[in-house]
């Protein structure tokens, strides 16, 4: 309720990526896509993805090739692996 959800008559949780994929295209939620590493799904959010760009996080491991090569900025923010 507090999500705005009223009154669901099946809730899923924690399914695997299978699950997923298998329920999104029974329900006609997207579209399959061929891509290079075999099929995925895809959904068309129209204008707005509702994605805040200031709440994108990034395990930074230290030495590591990726902590070098990120570009971190106030977009790129570090987090720690034990907070991930």
């Amino acid at each position: 309720d507090k999500l705005g959800i009223t009154g669901p008559t099946t809730i899923y949780k924690n399914l695997t990526y299978q699950e997923l994929y298998d329920h999104e295209v029974a329900n006609n939620e997207g579209w399959v896509a061929s891509a290079e590493y075999g099929d995925t799904f895809t959904v068309d959010t129209g204008k707005f993805t509702g994605r805040s760009p200031k709440d994108k996080w990034v395990v930074l491991n230290e030495g590591s090739e990726s902590a070098a090569n990120i570009d971190w900025n106030n977009i790129n923010q570090a987090t720690t692996p034990e907070v991930f």
